[in-house]
């Protein structure tokens, strides 16, 4: 009772403005980040939902004189890219192996990664990395105890400081309703000196678009605390992860931008071109103006009047009156060919300048008429397409050994599980290169070069099968004698045996 009364006392002395209000999380004081890298994240979001206003909203001058607000359609292509893209750096043939086979490290990590549905929910993160310009990866302790992988999306982190490029504090936000009231909980990871410390704030307000007022954890949560210590961390609970390109906008910002945030104008186009197209088939439906006397009428039995017998929803005839041309005639075709052809080739031209600016193959999207197809050849490991792909996937290997990291420091300091320097345990990550060549021609490769004097067949070995260093040695060492001659008795032993018969 006394906790309701205390926060309707906060609500009133809010509205008297004697107490701080957050309007936006970005208000809080020790958050301080540039508001255009913010709109730059909702101008992404809306861009890969498929809606922009800037974008997607336009009026037109109608005959008679008004002017009618429309909607642009759109070929969605902020979300193709970031799924293609996403597809060919992590994928079910992608493999992320830590430890050696059958070590504990490996069977606690594969625990981790089935509890969290790692796989499956990775390569769907990966791609709204992608689409708004970055993402974080963290280790918990959910609710059973038990450690779990979460990500969260650019628009719900905000970077407080980084080393060297690399994020290592931050405060995570998340928001719900209860009742009424709406909740925002800002969660604070930062270091003091060696010292690793997670704060809890909880908000309240009576609107969803606002932070509101600070109240109490236990007005929504009952066990959560206000401040966890940690010691003997070496990196910070989480991973920020972002596309690699460099952030033109601000070249000192941590914040990573969106793979088609240099193709807006371009995206722009194709969409109108695309609306075009649609309104261009539509407008050029068939049109037959008929004169009004050749149609039946009949009379309307509520009003007396006489009526054209004409369905009023067929947009193929148009009734006027008197002849339709200089000559008498009373039924004129007045169709109009459409120019699909040139949309269609202003479309693909767009498609071609996408793929360019986001650095894929020209030709990897495509659009008939019809429907947008997707190049699905091999890709050659020269082609821009690999090249981006092996490119964006450096930052993500990057993340995930980070992860690795911070997941088996999490389970140590929490006597989950006790390990060795969670630095030293091995990580191999194994991305799909089948798009460039298949898994023979992998295995010849490695398999010429070790026979040829050109690599160790330790080395051989990792880079055919994409194995570790250990699991390389077992393999070498289970071969070594696999390959040593059977031993064989004594042959007198044999003589005497039958000369004893």
């Amino acid at each position: 009772m006394w906790s309701k009364i205390v926060a309707f006392g906060k609500g009133v002395l809010a509205k008297l403005n004697i107490i701080k209000v957050l309007n936006t999380v970005h208000d809080h004081k020790k958050i301080n980040i540039d508001e255009k890298e913010l709109q730059r994240i909702e101008i992404y979001e809306k861009l890969y939902a498929g809606y922009y206003e800037k974008f997607h909203k336009y009026s037109v001058k109608l005959p008679n004189g008004n002017r009618e607000q429309r909607e642009r359609l759109t070929m969605r292509m902020p979300k193709h890219l970031s799924e293609y893209l996403a597809g060919l750096i992590y994928n079910e043939k992608c493999n992320l192996n830590v430890g050696s086979e059958n070590s504990s490290e490996r069977k606690f990590f594969d625990e981790v990664r089935s509890r969290s549905r790692f796989d499956l929910r990775f390569n769907e993160k990966l791609e709204t990395m992608l689409a708004l310009g970055g993402m974080t990866v963290r280790p918990y302790i959910n609710k059973r105890g038990a450690i779990q992988i979460g990500f969260v999306d650019a628009s719900s982190f905000f970077p407080l400081s980084d080393e060297n490029g690399e994020v290592t504090e931050g405060v995570f936000v998340s928001t719900s309703k209860k009742g009424s009231k709406y909740y925002t909980l800002l969660e604070w990871h930062e270091w003091e000196q060696e010292k690793y410390v997670i704060t809890n704030e909880l908000y309240q307000s009576d609107n969803k678009e606002d932070v509101g007022v600070k109240v109490n954890l236990s007005t929504l949560y009952d066990d959560l605390a206000e401040r966890v210590e940690f010691n003997g961390l070496t990196r910070s609970l989480f991973v920020y992860i972002k596309p690699n390109i460099a952030n033109n906008h601000d070249i000192n910002s941590v914040y990573g931008i969106s793979i088609f945030d240099n193709a807006l104008d371009t995206i722009k186009f194709i969409d109108t071109a695309f609306d075009a197209f649609y309104r261009e088939v539509k407008l050029g439906q068939k049109r037959i103006m008929v004169d009004r006397s050749l149609l039946e009428w009949e009379t309307n039995i509520e009003t007396g009047l006489k009526e054209e017998v004409f369905d009023s929803t067929d947009e193929v005839f148009k009734a006027v009156n008197g002849s339709i041309t200089e000559d008498g005639k009373a039924i004129q075709d007045i169709s109009v060919s459409i120019r699909s052809q040139e949309l269609v080739q202003s479309i693909n031209a767009g498609l071609r300048i996408l793929c360019f600016q986001t650095g894929l193959n020209t030709g990897t999207f495509t659009f008939d008429g019809a429907e947008m197809k997707t190049a699905t050849e091999v890709i050659s490991e020269k082609s821009e397409t690999f090249k981006t792909k092996n490119k964006h996937a450096l930052f993500v290997a990057e993340g995930l050994r980070k992860l690795v990291i911070s997941t088996f420091e999490l389970a140590d300091v929490t006597g989950l599980y006790n390990s060795v320097d969670a630095n030293e345990i091995e990580v191999s990550i194994d991305f799909d290169d089948s798009i460039a060549q298949d898994e023979d021609t992998q295995i010849n490769r490695y398999t010429n070069a070790k026979n040829q004097g050109m690599m160790p067949a330790k080395e051989a070995l990792k880079r055919a099968w994409n194995i570790t260093d250990k699991e390389a040695e077992e393999w070498l060492n289970t071969i070594k004698k696999e390959q040593e001659p059977p031993e064989t008795g004594n042959p007198d032993d044999y003589v005497g045996h039958v000369e004893g018969v």
